[in-house]
């Protein structure tokens, strides 16, 4: 019997998934949505777009962390209208695994293939949030990967050093 692994890839988070429940225009290299999380976001809100996204980022939580320890995760089942395992990228290491998410785009075509944090050059979802006049902001901790990853584009990003 073959084993199912987790089979929708963490490049779907900016394809068209947020791009579609907002009703913008999706980055460039967009392919598919997941159908799960359009579908639900079209039964809470009544088939309508959403005006904003509030998107968490607490890094990866491994999936043998969550089997062995799923009651710790009790809140966020309680809180959240739907849970997808994903599929990561390899090598999955912070930088190589938010540029995925962001832009919809495999490391050979993002261009961050190890653990580094150059400013990406690929369209991402904050460029098609842009585009059509929102005004997408990151906060994060002081040089992390997301807040150096996605410089160099007119948004907000708050880090710990420029709160201090």
């Amino acid at each position: 019997m073959n084993q199912l692994y987790n089979t929708i890839p963490i490049t779907s988070v900016a394809r068209r998934t947020i791009t579609d429940i907002t009703g913008i225009a999706a980055p460039e290299q967009a392919g598919s949505s997941i159908s799960a999380v359009c579908n639900i976001a079209a039964m809470v809100f009544d088939g309508k777009s959403i005006d904003s996204v509030f998107m968490y980022n607490p890094d990866a939580i491994a999936l043998w962390l969550f089997q062995k320890y799923t009651t710790i995760f009790d809140k966020a089942f309680l809180y959240s209208d739907i849970q997808i395992p994903m599929l990561s990228i390899m090598p999955s290491v912070t930088p190589v695994c938010f540029a995925s998410m962001y832009t919809g785009a495999m490391p050979d075509v993002h261009g961050i293939q190890t653990y580094e944090k150059p400013v990406l050059k690929t369209d991402t979802i904050f460029d098609a949030f842009l585009r059509a006049g929102k005004r997408p902001v990151i906060i994060s901790t002081a040089n992390d990967s997301i807040s150096c990853i996605f410089l160099n584009r007119d948004m907000g990003l708050v880090d710990e050093a420029r709160i201090r």
